[in-house]
């Protein structure tokens, strides 16, 4: 026989539910976190290096990836006569790109630096995320490329809304999308998928690394070399006097 039940317990359902999810949640991100490494020691990095590869329209460039706590980036590709630098320096968002006519460097438009402000935070979105203001939800368990992964929703106290896949077994990020602007009033889907992670001094790194544009493969960086704490100085990070 079906009963009424009470607002009083309807509110208690609702409340344990939403309690039950956010444990799942945390269980999740600490999982992660324990599988790349653990916190501790992830914190006790100041600096990144990682050189490698990255192929874009048919082409294969070198690569290094300079990044410093707590939020400095710089990416530097060349060609043979040619340097294409993009970084940030935790307030200004800067490029050369001589293949777009940007021979000195120029500061990126409003769009191109959210995306990259975002992008920079040394150690990630979910360590400490709720201290930083952040919102963590379970989505749910889906399938990708044949292995069970579990969505995780980030909502950024400051920032776009960011989807983990994390490996039902190990835990690692096997994809991180988010939308990103692209131009007035323009929105794609950006996605970067990990791979061939790989234990440095401790902490495990993807050493490879695609990122796609609505789907569509535009890039692919292959690490052969991390190098931890050889950073030091964060002028290495400054946008130079044109």
């Amino acid at each position: 026989m079906f009963r009424c039940v009470s607002p009083a317990a309807l509110v208690l359902v609702v409340l344990s539910a939403g309690t039950l999810n956010a444990q799942t949640a945390d269980q999740l991100v600490a999982k992660n976190l324990e599988a790349k490494g653990g916190v501790e020691k992830w914190k006790a990095v100041n600096s990144l290096r990682m050189i490698g590869t990255i192929s874009v329209q048919g082409k294969q460039l070198p690569l290094t990836i300079s990044s410093m706590r707590p939020n400095y980036m710089r990416h530097e590709m060349n060609l043979p006569d040619l340097r294409i630098v993009q970084a940030f320096d935790g307030k200004t968002a800067w490029a050369i790109n001589p293949m777009l006519g940007a021979t000195t460097p120029q500061q990126l438009p409003a769009e191109a630096a959210e995306t990259i402000r975002t992008s920079a935070e040394f150690e990630g979105a979910l360590v400490d995320y709720k201290a930083k203001g952040h919102v963590a939800e379970l989505v749910g368990t889906e399938t990708l490329g044949g292995r069970n992964v579990h969505h995780l929703k980030l909502i950024l106290k400051n920032g776009p809304v960011q989807h983990f896949y994390l490996d039902a077994e190990t835990g690692l990020e096997v994809r991180v999308t988010q939308e990103v602007e692209t131009g007035p009033g323009q929105k794609q889907a950006l996605a970067s998928e990990m791979s061939n992670y790989q234990p440095v001094s401790g902490i495990l790194i993807p050493h490879t690394v695609r990122q796609l544009l609505d789907g569509k493969v535009v890039a692919e960086m292959t690490i052969s070399k991390v190098e931890i704490n050889a950073i030091d100085d964060p002028s290495l990070f400054r946008m130079p006097a044109k």
